[in-house]
């Protein structure tokens, strides 16, 4: 048994080694990398479960100065723990029970030593005061950051995007996808005459000194820090009530005031969009924060319910705005289940991907998704893997095949499984068993392995880890008599198992072939060697005759 938990690591760690090295021609890892990315001892010691973030702008100098309260639970015994804040913010003070704190700082993370050892299982709190001028986004939400930009009647109009790039780029937390904090409460103080429309519930506003208003906002539920954002400027607010059986959710929506009218047209879709997401998922997943649309100047983002919409109000394929079609799908694929490490971002993606196209064939059928998948399919690049390398801060986000490819890896699936009914449920499974949790890619594709009964590990693993197709290959050759003989295996790149089945078409027939890495053969008649048709609208293989 030791043999083999031995020679299990090693191929693991030769995986690892081959996966680093196709990534490492687009990603080398910096040490600040490093430290965001990594689970180190002084954060694994410590467990966030609420956040007091307070913070006020000076939209003229574009700087912010504030406050984080951090509500922590001690999982192991400590006197030290890491917090992250971008080398370009300053820290003014840190304090711990009255008592100023030092800090040492390393790049864009920073060391707190405590007075006394924190005890296992203890809680405790901090407070962090800071200031600074926040990264300025080159292309939100892709390259993130904040946004100091004027709408068309040349009021301030500011927002955050910082998934990937990081909260820590304008508030001291503990910066990794795997701690969630439980709920949090943020107060934003902006000039007078200005709205902030935050995360959550709105707890309120008022006057303050020096002609600033205070926006409080209140999460209820778990949230990634980077989904935590603010959204500053003259808005104007309707709300839509999405009605359930004895129940409704409150749905906001906050535009500029010139795009009112528009927006009051253009959002009557979501309602529907909700709802079909409901069908297959369950009920939306924060009712407590409700659901809310942001008019953001930037095409959007998945900020848990605030979520930003910047796209002009068009609709596209069968009259459906994709933005919001996408961005809704990520209430439940990445913000009710979450990947706990920027390398696993496939997940939130490709399923909020394939949830666009699941929203369509429930609306109007499979042959309607048919053309969507395919033009989604063409821009399927096969440069980067899906997966990335994990602890390491790793840019997912720049590939866009954790989208394309992934949705198409996740159709593949289904038609492997061949059961409408399983599938379905294990959707529902997941949403269900890892409601409000972060998850990583061998958690989940054991947890589907065991809900859909298929072997799918090896093969999940190839699509998530070579950037080349499965190829099918195929050779017919007749028989004397009149027949022909199908010779077919599955070619993949490097060694391995490849065991997924495949429906082909015989004179127009189903067939269902068991495919491996070996070549096997078929007796076949004459016509069917005529009419011999293969899948291309269910699985992203390719098709490859050889004689």
């Amino acid at each position: 048994m030791q043999r083999f938990f031995i020679s299990l690591f090693l191929c693991i760690a030769f995986e690892n080694v081959l996966l680093s090295q196709k990534i490492s021609s687009f990603f080398t890892p910096s040490k600040s990398d490093s430290l965001r990315g990594i689970l180190s001892p002084e954060r694994e010691c410590y467990d966030v479960y609420y956040y007091d973030l307070r913070v006020k702008f000076d939209l003229k100098n574009k700087t912010l100065q504030g406050s984080n309260t951090i509500f922590f639970h001690t999982t192991k015994s400590t006197d030290c723990i890491q917090l992250d804040l971008f080398a370009n913010m300053f820290i003014d003070s840190i304090v711990y029970r009255s008592v100023r704190l030092k800090d040492r700082r390393v790049l864009g993370t920073f060391y707190i030593n405590f007075p006394t050892i924190l005890n296992a299982n203890e809680n405790a709190n901090i407070t962090v005061y800071y200031h600074g001028s926040p990264t300025v986004a080159v292309k939100p939400p892709w390259q993130g950051g904040i946004v100091w930009q004027k709408d068309n009647n040349n009021n301030p109009w500011v927002g955050m995007a910082c998934e990937g790039l990081g909260a820590s780029s304008w508030w001291p937390c503990k910066d990794h996808m795997s701690d969630k904090p439980d709920s949090v409460r943020c107060v934003y103080e902006v000039p007078n005459g200005l709205d902030c429309i935050g995360n959550g519930t709105f707890g309120g506003k008022r006057k303050t000194k020096s002609g600033y208003s205070a926006f409080e906002w209140n999460v209820h539920y778990p949230i990634s820090t980077y989904n935590i954002t603010f959204n500053i400027g003259i808005y104007r607010q309707f709300q839509i009530a999405h009605k359930y059986a004895q129940d409704s959710l409150a749905m906001d929506f906050y535009v500029l005031p010139y795009h009112l009218n528009k927006a009051k047209a253009h959002f009557k879709q979501v309602d529907t969009i909700v709802g079909v997401l409901e069908n297959f998922f369950g009920k939306y997943p924060f009712p407590k924060d409700g659901y809310a649309l942001v008019e953001s100047h930037y095409p959007g983002m998945e900020h848990q319910s605030a979520i930003a919409y910047g796209n002009g109000f068009k609709n596209g394929y069968l009259n459906t705005d994709f933005i919001i079609l996408h961005e809704t799908a990520h209430e439940w694929w990445g913000n009710h289940v979450a990947a706990d490490d920027m390398a696993d971002m496939w997940i939130q993606e490709a399923f909020a991907t394939y949830s666009e196209w699941l929203y369509y064939e429930y609306l109007y059928g499979k042959r309607y998704v048919i053309p969507y998948a395919q033009h989604q399919r063409k821009m399927i690049e096969n440069k980067l893997p899906l997966l990335g390398i994990r602890e390491v801060n790793y840019p997912g986000l720049d590939n866009i095949d954790i989208y394309y490819k992934g949705a198409w890896m996740l159709h593949t699936l289904r038609s492997w499984t061949n059961n409408d009914s399983l599938w379905f449920g294990s959707l529902r499974a997941i949403q269900d068993t890892f409601a409000l949790q972060t998850i990583n890619t061998s958690l989940l594709l054991d947890f589907m392995q065991r809900n859909l009964r298929i072997p799918l590990e090896a093969v999940m693993n190839y699509y998530l880890k070579k950037i080349t197709l499965p190829i099918f290959e195929y050779e017919i050759y007749p028989l004397e008599g009149g027949a022909y003989t199908l010779r077919y295996h599955w070619l993949v790149e490097g060694a391995g198992d490849f065991d997924m089945p495949i429906n082909i078409f015989l004179n127009q027939k189903i067939k269902l072939l068991k495919v491996n890495t070996d070549w096997q053969t078929m007796e076949i008649t004459s016509i069917e060697a005529l009419n011999i048709r293969f899948p291309e609208d269910d699985y992203l293989v390719a098709f490859k005759r050889v004689k």
